[in-house]
């Protein structure tokens, strides 16, 4: 990095399958989940942002949130390659054991084996659920449920908020650290415009 440019911002992306074709019994709809897991996410920016605010670093603090996707007519394991390589954080909802979620999961394993905290992976907890895949009950999995809320409207929750938090928390304030943007603070929503 140059002494004249600022950093790249801190990337967390969350991967998921975008379609309802196989659809685990009693699972809420996947953007569903993918709206709770970056809103969840989301909480976790605002603390730090807060928390960055009284911590002068060289450079501004700035974060991005959005979707790990492939584009339209390009290939994808290569895309999917770079952006494993190239996101600082990633989740991945596996509630549906879609194949080219746990696909791309795996590449996220891979490109981030060597540090901790880079990749959360979550499940939705149904009554008819399928068990986790042999190779993955190895791996810290934040489950969340879906609970009665107010005037009887289902909620998804996470089961271990604290847990997940404090570890998210931790990981995006290393990198922060890293590149010297403990200091001034935002975050970008890439999907604000939709």
């Amino acid at each position: 990095m140059n002494e004249n440019t600022s950093p790249p911002p801190i990337t967390i992306r969350v991967g998921y399958e975008w379609t309802d074709r196989k659809q685990e019994p009693k699972a809420a709809p996947p953007q569903e989940r993918y709206k709770f897991i970056k809103d969840a996410t989301e909480v976790v920016i605002a603390e730090v942002v807060k928390r960055g605010a009284s911590r002068k670093g060289k450079y501004a603090l700035y974060i991005q949130v959005g979707r790990m996707r492939a584009m339209h007519g390009s290939e994808l394991l290569p895309r999917f390659r770079d952006l494993c390589k190239n996101t600082d954080i990633v989740a991945f909802d596996i509630t549906g054991e879609n194949p080219n979620v746990m696909l791309e999961l795996g590449m996220a394993l891979a490109a981030k084996a060597e540090t901790p905290g880079r990749v959360y992976i979550f499940k939705q907890k149904t009554i008819d659920e399928s068990p986790i895949p042999g190779d993955l009950p190895g791996y810290f999995i934040t489950y969340f449920h879906t609970e009665q809320g107010k005037n009887k409207h289902c909620e998804l929750k996470l089961k271990d908020q604290p847990g997940f938090r404090a570890a998210l928390r931790t990981a995006v304030i290393a990198i922060a650290r890293e590149r010297g943007m403990w200091g001034e603070s935002g975050w970008i929503d890439e999907d604000s415009d939709k």
